[in-house]
């Protein structure tokens, strides 16, 4: 892989990265840790900051405009947004998915 690409990276896109790599690994964790007990809620409000980050971050990644200065991959702000704010309206309803 070639790392002098990052030296090359705006700043958002810098944040956006680590920001979308930090809540790959945590929620791949968390898959497989035990869930409920305050470890687990403490990551989640982790992933939940994590998340909000990258998908504001992604807002101002540019590179291939399509419309404006928006490409397709912006479509997907919306959604991510959307379910994200749905899983923590989930979560103080304490609904539960059943996974656990």
């Amino acid at each position: 892989m070639n790392f002098a690409i990052w030296n090359t990276a705006s700043i958002p896109v810098l944040i956006h990265v680590a920001a979308a790599t930090f809540c790959t690994l945590l929620g791949a964790y968390m898959i497989f840790a035990k869930k409920g007990n305050r470890a687990h809620k403490i990551m989640g409000w982790a992933w939940v900051a994590g998340m909000s980050v990258a998908i504001f971050s992604a807002l101002f990644v540019h590179g291939f405009e399509w419309i404006g200065p928006f490409s397709p991959i912006h479509l997907i702000i919306p959604f991510a947004a959307w379910g994200l704010w749905g899983g923590i309206r989930d979560i103080r309803a304490k609904k539960s998915t059943g996974s656990s």
